[in-house]
């Protein structure tokens, strides 16, 4: 339905419909884990994208290109997306601390020998147990998850993942890491 509107908003050229049709179709794509089609979704809202003021569909934009690049292994695009998402208006509040915390701790993991010291393996928990509503619960998890495992802890990587999976607050398509940990024994 946003692909149509998408392209009547073009039509008429509403840059702000524009803008929020074609997050709606990036975040739909993501969901479905097609980091392709989201992110050539995504070019067309940054297109559209006049500037950031603060709204969810700012919030939206920059936290699945953030995810985006994360599924890519693009760690430039992801510090850029990062300091794109802080630096919106409501960055102090719970949600955006566990999803920077969660999303900075995954862009460290994408060098191979970086492990988790001890404090940050504590905190990622704390956010796991007391953030499942979140958007970034499945980041949050992810995140742990592989923290345990390069930390060498197989029963927490597996427990872990099995107790966000049973908690988890989208019945939706579940990342296929957190699959794989659950598995783990």
């Amino acid at each position: 339905m946003s692909e149509t509107y998408y392209a009547r908003a073009t039509r008429l050229a509403l840059t702000d419909w524009q803008y929020e049709f074609a997050c709606n179709c990036c975040s739909a794509r993501a969901g479905l884990r097609e980091f392709q089609e989201a992110a050539r979704w995504f070019e067309l809202a940054e297109a559209a994208r006049v500037k950031s003021t603060g709204s969810q569909v700012d919030y939206s934009h920059f936290a699945i290109g953030l995810n985006i690049a994360i599924s890519a292994g693009n760690r430039h695009r992801a510090e850029a997306h990062l300091q794109a998402l802080l630096a919106l208006p409501a960055a102090s509040s719970s949600r955006f601390r566990a999803i920077a915390m969660a999303c900075q701790v995954r862009i460290a993991q994408m060098d191979e020998t970086y492990r988790s010291a001890p404090s940050e393996v504590t905190e990622l928990s704390s956010l796991m147990r007391t953030a499942p509503q979140f958007e970034c619960a499945d980041s949050i998890a992810m995140a742990l998850c592989e923290a345990h495992r390069r930390n060498g802890d197989v029963e927490a990587y597996g427990a872990t993942a099995r107790e966000y999976l049973q908690r988890r607050r989208d019945p939706g398509l579940t990342p296929v890491e957190l699959v794989v940990a659950a598995a783990a024994t």
